[in-house]
């Protein structure tokens, strides 16, 4: 991670490290193993204690002047939260991939690191749409760019799905995306 860091630090990048999102062995129930060997097919029930330590060890790196969004430690809070009221409580089928709840709840932490507070109280991202007065246009235009942004990116990586048209060249959708994000910016003010 130390050499990651400091070769895109080289390239005058701004980086926000992101620390990883929780496993929940309730949720790999049928796959998790108690004893080696480990690994994805069967993973260590236990290894959200490794992300925890390396987490940790992340954040911090802010002393060293690194920009951290501890995506982890909120998760972990969010889980506890919900296995009191539901020990049994799940939100991904395999341990790592969450339900849209949970990735609500990586996008609020993410955001409210950004500094975006108004969600801090948003249980869900229709109750973040709500709070804002022309939510619902914010989104669709979120969406629009995602969506030109992606597509771009993929035809430039040369990915190919069946069914989805090719993306714009990627410098004429980043020109376009950008002019999204000014009338995004303009209806958050």
């Amino acid at each position: 991670m130390k050499s990651v860091h400091e070769q895109i630090a080289a390239t005058g990048t701004k980086i926000i490290h992101v620390t990883p999102p929780v496993f929940d062995p309730i949720g790999a129930r049928a796959r998790i193993s108690t004893n080696s060997p480990f690994g994805f097919g069967h993973p260590y029930w236990d290894y959200n204690r490794t992300l925890d330590q390396f987490s940790e060890w992340l954040v911090a790196q802010r002393a060293a002047g690194w920009d951290v969004a501890d995506l982890h430690s909120g998760m972990n809070r969010w889980l506890a939260e919900q296995r009191q009221r539901d020990p049994n409580f799940n939100f991904t089928k395999d341990g790592v991939h969450p339900d849209g709840a949970g990735h609500w709840l990586m996008a609020r932490e993410i955001l409210l690191y950004l500094g975006a507070r108004d969600v801090e109280n948003a249980d869900s991202p229709l109750a973040m749409v709500a709070s804002n007065p022309h939510g619902e246009e914010i989104l669709k235009l979120t969406r629009q760019k995602e969506e030109l942004l992606r597509d771009a990116w993929l035809n430039f990586c040369g990915f190919n799905r069946p069914g989805v048209k090719p993306g714009l060249p990627v410098a004429e959708a980043e020109a376009k995306a950008a002019e999204l994000d000014k009338q995004i910016r303009g209806l958050v003010r």
